[in-house]
């Protein structure tokens, strides 16, 4: 079983993942199309991997490793970012 960080890639890609051709696969999520969304160019985001995951099925000879999350950023009561500084406490873009 080999890894595979989660990240944006191709149908083919994702054809390859679960051993299928595209063709199978495309009709294998055609029920989820519409959760899934469009693709961006060529690509499917990480975003719509999930869904297809959630939705479908996760590959079967892949281990999926998924990304951490990204931490969200504070704001202030102006609702502007509030990021910390070197030398400030907290700095305000």
């Amino acid at each position: 079983m080999k890894n595979w960080i989660i990240q944006p890639c191709t149908f083919k890609t994702l054809a390859a993942l679960y051993e299928l051709t595209e063709k199978i696969l495309r009709t294998h999520l055609k029920p989820f199309q519409q959760k899934i969304g469009k693709k961006i160019g060529h690509t499917y985001t990480v975003k719509q991997l999930l869904i297809i995951f959630e939705e479908y099925c996760p590959p079967a000879n892949v281990e999926v490793i998924y990304p951490e999350p990204v931490p969200v950023r504070k704001k202030d009561s102006n609702n502007r970012i509030v990021r910390k500084g070197n030398d400030f406490n907290a700095l305000t873009i």
